[in-house]
């Protein structure tokens, strides 16, 4: 038989092929971590519908003819419709007078 300076025996093939074995379970295992990594770190999309709800929204409480009566209006926004009105109106006049909002006050859409 041969021997390496250790006085390991080398002439058995199979010490070799089950250490291939173990690597490469260890680089699977590696794998199946990252892709499993990768996936917690990504987020699922939900369309909701933004652009549809701010129509029925202005529709359901601004409208000629609302869909829900005032007290509606003050049970879920926990204000009167009038003073919210009054609030964007302030909004509208202070723009018209001094400067534009920062952007993540677009949502006035004025």
């Amino acid at each position: 038989m041969m021997s390496d300076s250790d006085g390991g025996d080398l002439s058995d093939i199979d010490d070799f092929d089950d250490l291939d074995m173990i690597m490469q379970q260890v680089q699977s295992e590696q794998h199946q971590e990252e892709e499993e990594a990768e996936r917690v770190r990504h987020r699922n999309y939900i369309y909701r519908e933004r652009l549809e709800a701010e129509a029925r929204l202005m529709a359901d409480y601004f409208g000629p003819h609302p869909k829900y009566p005032e007290y509606y209006f003050r049970k879920r926004y926990r204000m009167s419709r009038s003073l919210f009105l009054e609030i964007v109106s302030g909004i509208e006049n202070y723009i018209q007078m001094h400067h534009p909002l920062l952007p993540h006050f677009d949502f006035f859409g004025v």
